[in-house]
C-alpha cells in the first residue's frame, strides 16, 4: 500500500510541475486574444471618427475644417442638424412600424405594404431635405474646400470587396 501512495504523490508531483507553465501560457494566450480585440474595436472607432452616422458626410467634413471656417459654418450646420431631427425621427418610427408589421402574430400584408411605403416615403423626405440642405452647405464652401471635401470622401471610402479603404 505505501508503494501505491509513493506513485499517487508522485503523479500528483509531475501534475503539479506542469500546472504553472500551462496557467502561464493560459493567461499569456487570454492577453493575446483580448489584446487584438481590443485593438480592432480601437482601430475600427478611430476609422469611423467615433460617429459613424456622421463619419463620411459633410457634417464630418466640418469638422475636420479650421476652427475660424467652423465657427463661421456653425450656424449653418446647426440649421442642418436641427431641420433634419424630425425628418430622422419620422424615418425611425416608419421603421418599428415595418418591425411591429413583420412580428405581428397574424400576418397581415396589407398592414406590412402599407408600412413599407411609409418607410419608403419618410426616407425619401429625408434624402431630399439632406440634399437640399447640403447644396447650401455647399454654395458656402470655398472652390477649394469643396475640392478637399471631395478628396476626403476618397480617402474615407471604404472597398467591402477587399476589406480596406479604396487606393490603399
Amino acid at each position: 500500500m505505501s508503494e501505491r501512495a509513493a506513485q499517487q504523490s508522485g503523479a500528483g508531483a509531475s501534475a503539479a510541475r506542469w500546472l504553472k507553465p500551462a496557467l502561464l501560457v493560459s493567461v499569456a494566450l487570454n492577453l493575446l486574444i483580448i489584446g487584438v480585440i481590443a485593438g480592432f474595436m480601437i482601430r475600427h472607432y478611430k476609422r469611423s471618427g467615433g460617429h459613424s452616422y456622421r463619419a463620411n458626410t459633410m457634417l464630418g467634413f466640418a469638422r475636420a475644417l479650421p476652427a475660424e471656417r467652423r465657427l463661421a459654418l456653425r450656424p449653418i450646420l446647426d440649421e442642418i442638424r436641427r431641420s433634419l431631427r424630425p425628418l430622422r425621427h419620422q424615418y425611425k418610427q416608419t421603421r418599428r412600424a415595418v418591425r411591429q408589421a413583420v412580428l405581428a402574430a397574424p400576418f397581415e400584408s396589407k398592414v406590412y405594404e402599407t408600412a413599407v411605403a411609409k418607410r419608403l416615403q419618410a426616407l425619401v423626405e429625408l434624402r431630399k431635405a439632406r440634399n437640399t440642405l447640403f447644396v447650401q452647405l455647399n454654395e458656402k464652401l470655398s472652390a477649394g474646400e469643396r475640392k478637399d471635401y471631395v478628396e476626403w470622401l476618397r480617402q474615407r471610402q471604404y472597398n467591402r470587396r477587399h476589406g480596406r479603404p479604396y487606393g490603399r
